[in-house]
């Protein structure tokens, strides 16, 4: 991590900027993947990084070379992480799952209801009621 990183990390933090906020302005001003932004986020290198999981998992031990080959993936020198290492991976970066793969690739645009060519709850319909304390309720039925 450079000094120009540590510093922006640090002065984020200071202003209590979540680790998912100060990974994505990381990822928006150098060329980084989720993974590693959300490690440099807490300031670690890959090695901090593998000491972090071994103290919290010492029966399933990884070194810094773990670190490294998940980061590059999917770069063929890399291996992509398994649900289960994400999972450690969010836990102990203190984020979600979601957030590590939040450069990966998205097929929303496929999805015609995403893209607006088909208008929302089009084919829901719905009934007004009033719940026990005279409230009005627009109820969708599924």
């Amino acid at each position: 991590m450079n000094p120009a990183q540590l510093a922006l990390v640090e002065e984020l933090r200071e202003a209590g900027h979540s680790w998912v906020r100060i990974a994505s302005v990381l990822r928006q001003r150098y060329p980084l993947n989720a993974l590693a932004s959300m490690r440099l986020a807490h300031g670690w290198s890959q090695r901090d990084a593998a000491e972090a999981w071994c103290a919290r998992w010492p029966d399933d031990p990884k070194t810094f070379k773990n670190f490294s080959y998940w980061e590059a993936y999917p770069a063929p020198t890399g291996y992509a992480p398994s649900l289960a290492v994400l999972g450690r991976l969010a836990e102990l970066y203190e984020c979600a799952v979601a957030d590590l793969l939040a450069d990966g690739p998205s097929y929303r645009h496929r999805d015609q209801a995403h893209t607006g060519e088909r208008p929302r709850g089009e084919d829901i319909p719905s009934t007004v009621q009033r719940c026990p304390h005279g409230c009005t309720v627009l109820v969708q039925v599924f």
